[in-house]
């Protein structure tokens, strides 16, 4: 009932800034649009469209969250950690960033929905990016029926502050550029469904994220 109680709080909170914004510019063009000039009116609307755009943003992440949350696991689920970090790599690497994957080839599948993985690292990837990191080095290892995933970056790192509330929705550092905050709460829902996890790790330098992920009990080799 708490996280409930803190989750409406929180929503509110989110819905009512960008609704604020567009009522308040309905009524100032209800009374006075027809003093205006048209750059003026332009204005109006364009700041309308842009709070409209938040909520729509809004609403479609709250909808992934819900369905990570309730998503069932697919017991036959099964994944290729290589060929997912191939394609991420692929599609990620450019001028100003350089992604790195170290990833042993004899790693078993894994246990989860390979679209859910892939958001998972795709999020954690484009965070990176959007933190300002150049560089990005990607590795795992298989140990205990679990294949832990290491994400770390040499950008400017989370601050102490913030550590503790990177996984809370609607808790984002990037909300001027149309940040939700919901990605990492949907990228550990995606994990917890497939009986993963996700954390957040001390790092000297840079931000660093490792996730696990249980292996498949039928996982061939390779």
């Amino acid at each position: 009932s708490r996280y409930l109680r803190d989750f409406a709080a929180a929503l509110s909170h989110e819905f009512k800034t960008p609704l604020a914004g567009i009522r308040g510019g309905i009524e100032l063009l209800e009374d006075h649009g027809g003093t205006m000039t048209t750059a003026e009116r332009a204005g109006f609307l364009a700041n309308m469209a842009i709070d409209a755009d938040r909520l729509t943003r809004l609403v479609s992440r709250l909808m992934e969250l819900a369905q990570a949350d309730m998503r069932p696991a697919d017991p036959e689920a099964r994944a290729d950690l290589f060929a997912i970090l191939a394609r991420i790599a692929d599609a990620q690497r450019g001028p100003g960033f350089e992604l790195e994957v170290f990833v042993p080839g004899n790693l078993p599948r894994l246990a989860i929905d390979p679209a859910g993985l892939e958001t998972v690292l795709t999020t954690l990837v484009e965070n990176s990016r959007q933190a300002g990191a150049s560089a990005l080095v990607i590795d795992a290892a298989h140990a205990d029926g679990t294949v832990r995933i290491r994400l770390r970056d040499n950008g400017p790192g989370i601050p102490a502050a913030d550590r503790e509330r990177v996984f809370d929705p609607f808790f984002t550092s990037k909300r001027a550029d149309g940040g939700t905050g919901l990605g990492l709460p949907i990228a550990r829902s995606l994990l917890e469904n497939g009986r993963g996890w996700l954390e957040l790790e001390d790092s000297e330098g840079g931000a660093s994220f490792v996730l696990g992920v249980p292996v498949a009990p039928d996982a061939a080799i390779g």
